[in-house]
């Protein structure tokens, strides 16, 4: 595919930064298992429309703190199932969905603006105090709370995408696209969303942050470099960094979700 998506950019530039752009933003579907679906029917399902979109939403009632929890891509809200039982011994009112085309929500097409936007449905309805995002789930988070209005008191996030370059440069590296072919892919993402793929990250969404947050990332997440979260952290006033090693990119470990439980106990 690389090789036929090197030509089209030499002959059809605009043409080529369109499919890269809708390859880039288009998640591969994936079946949910049975014991995940096992695990979200035990939750209380309803949906909700956005974007002309019907998105998936899960909650477990509680009488503590409510709490959303965002997924990262061609994941679902299964992914939370450790923390959630944690959560559920804390008795926390917990919400989680599915992001825009992945898990039970319908769409093919995901960006971090849409799930933010879709997530500012549950925040407002189920009165959300805290917000929890893990990989694209981490950066929706971070770039709800720098764009949306909101009162929320506190969030974590997990290994989050650094910038929109850095998916850039992903997807080259996997696709093996030409220089010119992410050029033309650049250049269609400036016409449609106006901004800087650069400038759209995550230490620039949080450099006016104060509210209390725990930031996560691995030493040896082999997805997203802990480097990103190293300059978030430079950034982000009120932040509680923990670089951690051993647990990759998913952080799916009981320590991870103690580390979280204690973090939340301190501030709520």
């Amino acid at each position: 595919m690389g090789k036929c998506l090197n030509l089209l950019s030499l002959v059809a530039p605009k043409r080529s930064g369109r499919i890269l752009l809708s390859l880039l933003l288009k998640p591969r579907p994936k079946p949910i298992k049975t014991n995940m679906l096992n695990f979200l029917a035990e939750a209380a399902n309803f949906s909700f429309e956005e974007h002309g979109e019907t998105y998936a939403g899960y909650h477990w009632e509680g009488t503590g703190p409510s709490i959303l929890l965002l997924h990262g891509w061609e994941s679902n809200a299964s992914r939370w199932r450790p923390l959630i039982k944690k959560l559920r011994q804390e008795n926390y009112n917990i919400y989680a969905m599915d992001a825009p085309g992945h898990g039970n929500s319908t769409g093919t097409e995901f960006t971090p603006i849409k799930f933010a936007e879709a997530a500012h449905h549950i925040i407002t309805e189920a009165k959300i105090e805290i917000l929890l995002g893990h990989s694209a789930g981490g950066f929706a988070s971070l770039y709800y709370l720098s764009s949306i209005p909101n009162k929320l008191k506190c969030c974590v996030i997990l290994a989050p995408t650094y910038s929109m370059e850095d998916v850039f440069t992903g997807m080259k590296s996997i696709l093996g696209l030409s220089t010119r072919a992410i050029s033309n892919l650049r250049s269609h993402f400036i016409q449609v969303y106006d901004v800087i793929p650069k400038e759209f990250n995550s230490a620039n969404f949080v450099k006016d942050l104060t509210l209390p947050s725990l930031l996560v990332h691995d030493e040896e997440d082999r997805t997203l470099p802990v480097a990103g979260s190293d300059m978030i952290a430079k950034t982000w006033k009120n932040c509680t960094y923990k670089r951690t090693a051993g647990y990759g990119h998913r952080l799916r470990d009981k320590a991870v979700d103690d580390m979280i439980i204690d973090f939340l106990r301190t501030v709520i």
